[in-house]
């Protein structure tokens, strides 16, 4: 956990994250405030891409496709920017 967030860009050509070995939860489970995503395909996910459970998340640049679910935001998350492409 970081007090200021945690901010995860990929480089401009994009990072490919396939899911499909796991079996069960999501890719990423993000429970700390001021946390960013960028540049990021996730794919093939057996359940959500993301699972949202923190205040003030970015999702941009991003590509979500083949996931059971997207993004699952949580009851206690807020301050949510969502910013994706894909199916």
């Amino acid at each position: 956990m970081n007090l200021h967030g945690v901010r995860i860009v990929a480089e401009p050509a994009g990072v490919e994250i396939d899911a499909q070995a796991l079996a069960s939860g999501p890719v990423f489970d993000v429970t700390g405030a001021n946390t960013s995503l960028e540049g990021l395909v996730l794919r093939n996910c057996p359940a959500a891409a993301i699972l949202l459970r923190a205040a003030h998340f970015h999702l941009q640049s991003s590509t979500i496709e083949s996931c059971d679910v997207g993004v699952d935001v949580a009851e206690n998350a807020s301050d949510v920017l969502l910013n994706t492409t894909g199916s």
